[in-house]
């Protein structure tokens, strides 16, 4: 496809003012409802790029304000060539902030449709203990959409693999936009706090995964109007810490949001779903 004109996220916000990114100063435990939760915005795809990753975040920065969440995307990427769907980013990026020190700031950790070996650089090793720190030892709280489990396949890192439950293998036979059914599988504070309905009607690019994903809570079935397959589409995991005092950490993962119409106005219980699994990642439901 031919390249089109850059969009600048400020054009894509249509007039939403963009509130201050996360404070570095003010570092407290997670579960604290007297201050923002503090989000660290990651959309890295080293594999297929999808345009929605970056179009989905006005519609999350829309919702500081209302929910008392801040999204810093000092390291997102915020602009897309027109028309394109598949925009790869560069070998070359910038993943200090996965550092001990660098994540020390967030609640919450949140890829957003990553694809790929997506914090890896010369320093890979420092990323991914970091990474695995923020979990493991300081028991703070991930969230992934989409293709975040299309990042680190098993054999490029199992850590990460068995962490987020399952790896996508496929799609609908057809692929695309397509209708399909989303049914909760079992009460959950996020499918209350985001009134997700039984059934739910919603147009994706329906995965399908390489395995029951492990030692997670299921909270969404998915099927489309292709198939009669019933599989995973949202789950949960809790993960006890390796540190005296600190909290258990807390993923939540959901396979929607391929397409940048999923997160229109029309759409907006998925910025509700995502919101939710925010909020319960950070202790805060």
């Amino acid at each position: 496809m031919a390249p089109g004109r850059l969009i600048p996220l400020t054009l894509l916000l249509t007039g939403a003012a963009l509130l201050p990114s996360a404070s570095c100063t003010d570092v407290r435990h997670v579960g604290e409802v007297d201050r923002p939760i503090q989000v660290l915005v990651w959309n890295n795809a080293l594999q297929f790029g999808h345009a929605s990753r970056i179009k989905a975040i006005p519609y999350l920065l829309k919702r500081q304000a209302t929910d008392n969440i801040n999204f810093d995307i000092k390291y997102a990427r915020t602009e897309i060539m027109d028309g394109q769907e598949d925009v790869r980013d560069p070998p070359s990026f910038d993943a200090s902030v996965f550092s001990d020190a660098g994540l020390d700031r967030y609640d919450v950790v949140f890829f957003l449709h990553t694809t790929g070996t997506t914090i890896d650089d010369d320093l890979k090793d420092t990323r991914r203990q970091a990474l695995r720190d923020f979990i493991e030892k300081k028991g703070r709280g991930f969230v992934g959409t989409h293709s975040a489990t299309d990042t680190y396949q098993d054999e490029t890192w199992q850590w990460y693999a068995d962490f987020i439950g399952a790896n996508y293998a496929t799609m609908s036979p057809r692929g695309g936009y397509i209708a399909g059914m989303l049914q909760p599988v079992q009460d959950h504070a996020i499918l209350t706090e985001a009134k997700i309905p039984n059934p739910w009607s919603l147009y994706d690019e329906w995965f399908t995964f390489n395995r029951d994903p492990i030692g997670v809570k299921v909270l969404l079935n998915a099927t489309d109007q292709q198939t009669s397959m019933v599989r995973p589409s949202a789950w949960v995991k809790e993960i006890p810490t390796n540190s005296p005092g600190s909290p258990t950490a807390r993923m939540f993962y959901t396979a929607c949001c391929h397409d940048s119409r999923t997160f229109d106005e029309d759409n907006s219980r998925v910025i509700d779903l995502i919101v939710a699994g925010i909020k319960w990642a950070a202790h805060r439901l």
